[in-house]
């Protein structure tokens, strides 16, 4: 076993070197490896391994097929991304108003995504709205414009959008030429 144990973390460090890029949470277990991971080349390279082992290979590549909305658009000002889907957990990065993720995993009221800057971590579902990829990315080329710190007014209430959030201007409304 410490020859397939060294495989795998050989496996882990050349497809997923970085914890905070990528997700890789394989065990090895007496029959067999199991797990996830987000690289599809380790997920390959890991079956092989566990075929030329004679193990059982359960290795799930996500984002999984049961991921409903597999894209999300950040509604609160501020989402943060935490190192694993508790709130006490570290914060690894943050995400603003108006970006758009990767929903790879949900676990319960917890997306794992991928972030604009790369990084993989949790967050609350309550901080986006979730859909197709097709409507985020919709939702990308409208949002072209970048918060310079604004307070905005909705039929929500009043909201401060921090610097950096993206918005979508009405049409006609800021064009060049108005």
């Amino acid at each position: 076993m410490d020859k397939v144990e060294r495989a795998v973390d050989d496996i882990r460090r050349k497809w997923v070197p970085d914890a905070r890029l990528g997700v890789f949470e394989v065990s090895l277990l007496p029959k067999g490896v199991s797990g996830l991971t987000s690289s599809r080349d380790a997920r390959d390279a890991l079956r092989r391994l566990a075929a030329d082992a004679g193990l059982a290979g359960e290795v799930t590549l996500l984002p999984d097929e049961t991921i409903v909305d597999p894209a999300a658009v950040v509604v609160a000002a501020i989402a943060p991304l935490l190192r694993e889907p508790q709130l006490s957990s570290a914060r690894v990065s943050e995400v603003l108003h108006g970006e758009t993720v990767d929903v790879l995993e949900r676990r319960d009221e917890w997306l794992r995504v991928k972030a604009p800057d790369g990084y993989v971590a949790w967050l609350p579902a309550g901080y986006v709205a979730g859909g197709p990829r097709d409507w985020a990315e919709d939702w990308k080329g409208r949002a072209s414009a970048r918060s310079l710190s604004a307070d905005i007014v909705t039929a929500q209430g009043r909201r401060r959008l921090p610097t950096g959030a993206r918005v979508a201007l009405e049409r006609g409304v800021g064009e060049l030429g108005d």
